[in-house]
């Protein structure tokens, strides 16, 4: 019956065929649809009708990942890369099609025949069509992954670069997922692209903010970058790239990099509590708290807002003696929003018992309980531990769930 609708005079019949024979998978046995889709998708892909052509090709991709490598025949794959290879009015949507199955197609063919498609991921990577550039820099950290660190070096890394280099709305997909393709290329390969962070880092001259969505992005991947790059590479590059982001003009920049500088500084340290104290991490520390007593409150609430991510990322000892104080000094700020950030970050300090057992916290969270805003007044929560109660300024007492 299937093979009868697939020669329907109907060209819509026909085309419902090419976009249900992937799921026809389902109700037959492997061997039998094999045989059957190989034949049928012959028949579809060279139809009349150019719908019928483009929908059976843009299901290809999933058709060669439910046929599996064994079961996909040379023909099939030179469909795929005929597909890359198309021009005229529905090449954009072909390419893209392939640039997008392109991650599953590799991984059924696997190393062994990536040969066969390379030739259709470099056209694809140079296509004219952005949104075709930009899907393969989407999955270029899953094409790492699947091909592995020789193939990626050697194939993969040249595309990194010149993605870096195009256009912003290519070169986020790449940086989006900056960490996760470092890790699959060779460690030395790494150290000899970490300049691409600086340059991603700082805006464009004569632009103010300039593309603040891809340093954040950017940002967002050092913590993981910080752990699979060597100390002196986290040293030289990561962390004063860090501290720079800190001051950053995008508000959404420095909110990503509060987030992850502990992540930073903590893959950076040997573990011992001297390496805070000397060294780039020695200098990191004293930077951040300087940004504790500066005249301008956004860095002093900076900085309590970089105490409160710490719990958890760096060595509780370490955030006890080094940066606690300071934080605790903001207590009697005069600026609403620098307390009311405290607050919240004393409440992110309790939940752990190391730093809900200090007398000066205890005290701190009671002055700004009582605090004559309410804006910082109703940030203040207080854990009763022995009732198993959470207590909220203004509210009646709620087990804790």
């Amino acid at each position: 019956i299937f093979s009868s609708l697939a020669n329907d005079p109907v060209w819509s019949v026909r085309k419902a065929c090419a976009d249900s024979l992937v799921g026809l998978s389902k109700s037959v046995g492997q061997d039998a649809f094999a045989a059957f889709a190989q034949e049928l998708f012959e028949t579809l892909a060279n139809d009349v009708s150019l719908q019928v052509r483009t929908g059976m090709l843009e299901n290809l991709g999933p058709l060669i990942a439910e046929l599996g490598r064994e079961r996909t025949s040379e023909s099939l794959v030179d469909h795929f890369v005929s597909m890359a290879e198309s021009t005229g009015g529905s090449a954009s949507g072909l390419q893209l099609s392939c640039a997008f199955a392109m991650p599953g197609v590799a991984l059924t063919l696997g190393r062994e025949r990536w040969a066969e498609i390379r030739g259709a991921y470099d056209m694809l990577a140079h296509s004219v069509h952005w949104k075709v550039r930009r899907s393969l820099a989407c999955s270029l950290h899953e094409m790492a992954r699947i091909l592995g660190s020789e193939l990626a070096e050697a194939d993969l890394v040249p595309v990194f670069q010149e993605m870096l280099g195009d256009t912003d709305e290519v070169s986020i997909g790449v940086v989006n997922n900056l960490a996760a393709f470092m890790r699959q290329i060779p460690p030395t390969v790494r150290l000899d692209h970490l300049h691409v962070l600086a340059r991603i880092a700082t805006p464009k001259s004569g632009v103010t903010i300039g593309n603040w969505r891809l340093r954040a992005a950017m940002t967002e991947q050092l913590g993981d970058l910080s752990k699979i790059l060597p100390a002196s590479a986290n040293e030289e590059m990561t962390i004063p790239l860090a501290l720079r982001l800190l001051k950053d003009p995008a508000s959404a920049v420095r909110e990503a990099c509060i987030a992850i500088i502990g992540s930073v500084l903590q893959n950076s340290s040997d573990g011992s509590s001297s390496a805070w104290r000397s060294g780039q991490i020695g200098r990191a520390m004293s930077t951040i708290k300087l940004m504790a007593t500066n005249q301008h409150w956004a860095d002093r609430q900076a900085y309590v807002r970089i105490c409160g991510a710490f719990v958890g990322s760096i060595n509780d000892k370490v955030l006890i003696e080094e940066l606690l104080p300071l934080m605790l000094m903001t207590v009697d700020d005069n600026v609403p929003n620098v307390r009311s950030e405290l607050a919240k970050s004393l409440a992110n300090l309790q939940t752990k018992d190391i730093f809900a057992e200090l007398p000066d916290v205890s005290a701190a969270a009671e002055a700004l309980r009582n605090d004559p805003d309410p804006d910082v007044s109703r940030h203040c929560v207080i854990t009763d531990r022995s009732k198993h109660l959470e207590f909220s300024t203004g509210l009646r007492a709620t087990p804790v769930k």
